[in-house]
């Protein structure tokens, strides 16, 4: 009887023994801190930054601001190494009061000191006023300004059959400048609509227009053809490296596409798409060589892309496979058989100059690099390139995937 006694009481000792156990700074006394003084209000877009004198005790562990906002109390820390903190989220530029308390190791506060803050306008409202959508292909073109970096959510809507917006794209976004384009839609008349969101759930006013899109499709790739022009590069690899894997939508890898095996010309790569109809170009996408390799060795970094209506072969008919002049030379610039449609370059989000290769970089790549033709141009058929400068600045060049836009103009 004795022995059981003893071990209830054993038992009881250990339970209250466990419930008494502490997680953290164990308190080593009730004494509250002194307060923050001296406070300096700088009020800003969306809030205010506090600056203050901290108060000497020796085990102030950090300053506290309580403050209320849409109905719901909300706090800030900083640490006691800190005599500052930044309170956001504001989405008026009224008056609001804002309590500050020091906070010692034993969780002791101290007498609270009010101070009243004014913020600025909301930075959601001037993002929204920079707002520009324009006419684009298969939808919109959206532009905005950001010029403090404020993380915000671009709600994107467009009207449904009925005319009822419906959100389609929600973007985020830190970039002092943001582009984007919206795309998926038809050469039909509609609204489109934009509007700026914060983490904190202020919304700006709605932009909107409404746009007919410029209609494109993919240009079946089934039809592209490839032709062999004097100087034009015959080679490849083999395997996964041919010519006909550069239209396969296999992209992001780092063992599929085309891979020329010598430079064939000795003054670049040039090499020649016949796309089976006559086309009024939109955009036309290219894929590096994915993997690793991004902004290295063989991927393009400069070219130019050139265009006409009709076979090509037709310029030797001016140009005989003799005229070492033309073909050697003058071809490389030729804009009296061809149309300087564009000049390109891979760009890359660290800079095209930066000489490093981020992960963000080859993410970026890895979605495929988009470039837009002039509204204007005619319909072509035969697209060819020229290579001025690879990543790597040798000879040999290689390509992962090219996809053609636009509006087919022709049965052929």
């Amino acid at each position: 009887m004795i022995k059981n006694i003893f071990c209830l009481l054993l038992f009881a000792g250990l339970l209250q023994s466990c419930g008494e156990d502490r997680v953290g700074q164990v308190p080593t006394d009730s004494k509250s801190p002194d307060k923050v003084e001296n406070v300096v209000i700088k009020n800003i877009p969306g809030g205010a930054q506090l600056s203050y004198d901290l108060p000497l005790d020796e085990d102030l562990l950090f300053v506290e601001a309580r403050y209320e906002q849409k109905g719901v109390v909300r706090n800030v820390k900083a640490s006691c190494y800190e005599s500052k903190l930044i309170i956001g989220g504001f989405g008026d530029e009224n008056e609001h009061s804002v309590q500050l308390y020091s906070v010692d190791r034993s969780n002791n506060y101290s007498e609270p000191v009010t101070v009243v803050i004014k913020p600025e306008e909301n930075p959601v409202y001037a993002i929204s006023r920079s707002i520009k959508l324009n006419r684009g292909i298969g939808g919109i073109d959206i532009q905005w300004k950001n010029q403090l970096n404020t993380i915000i959510n671009l709600q994107l809507y467009a009207a449904d059959d009925e005319g009822q917006l419906q959100l389609v794209e929600v973007l985020a976004s830190d970039a002092a400048v943001g582009t984007f384009s919206l795309r998926g839609f038809d050469d039909k008349e509609r609204r489109f609509a934009a509007i700026v969101k914060d983490r904190w759930d202020n919304y700006s006013d709605t932009v909107s227009g409404v746009f007919t899109p410029r209609f494109e499709q993919l240009i079946p790739k089934a039809g592209y053809k490839r032709i062999l022009l004097t100087e034009d590069n015959n080679t490849e690899l083999g395997g996964n490296w041919a010519w006909g894997k550069m239209f396969d939508d296999v992209t992001g890898v780092d063992n599929n596409g085309w891979h020329v095996r010598t430079n064939g010309s000795g003054h670049g790569v040039y090499f020649t798409i016949d796309l089976g109809h006559k086309v009024e170009l939109t955009r036309y996408m290219l894929w590096q060589r994915g993997g690793g390799w991004p902004y290295t060795q063989n991927n393009p970094k400069r070219w130019r892309v050139y265009g006409r209506a009709e076979a090509p072969d037709l310029i030797y008919s001016k140009h005989t496979i003799d005229d070492q002049e033309y073909w050697k030379e003058g071809f490389r610039n030729d804009t009296e058989n061809w149309t300087l449609l564009m000049t390109c370059r891979t760009e890359k989000p660290s800079g095209f100059d930066n000489p490093n290769v981020t992960e963000l970089d080859k993410e970026y790549a890895y979605l495929g690099h988009d470039f837009i033709f002039s509204e204007d141009l005619p319909a072509m058929r035969y697209i060819r390139f020229t290579i001025d400068e690879t990543w790597g600045g040798g000879d040999l060049f290689n390509c992962n995937e090219l996809a053609f836009y636009g509006k087919i103009t022709d049965d052929k």
